[in-house]
């Protein structure tokens, strides 16, 4: 049977041990990519949030890409995705409809 692919009695992962370490050595590094692309959505949805009052706008913007052109706006320091600026713009909005303030 292939290494790679041989499982340990009860089949839930490498029966290697120096696989096993590997494997979980992966999955930590997942785990805190994870915590780290969640923390970033996060702290631009509280910066959004907070302008909203100044920026009403906000709450109508059609693309992601006019958040850029809101006075007071910046991002450069966490480097988002498109994805993570299209969540928190949706998050802090529904903050704001909730009646959040920051």
């Amino acid at each position: 049977m292939n290494e790679m692919t041989r499982t340990d009695n009860n089949g839930t992962g490498p029966a290697d041990p120096d696989q096993r370490a590997n494997t979980q050595q992966q999955l930590d590094a997942l785990s805190a990519t994870a915590e780290q692309y969640n923390s970033t959505a996060n702290q631009l949805s509280d910066r959004i949030l907070s302008l909203i009052p100044d920026h009403p706008e906000i709450l109508t913007l059609t693309d992601i890409w006019d958040l850029l052109e809101v006075p007071g706006f910046n991002c450069q320091d966490l480097s988002p995705s498109m994805y993570q600026a299209g969540w928190a713009l949706a998050k802090a909005r529904q903050r704001y409809k909730e009646g959040e303030r920051v």
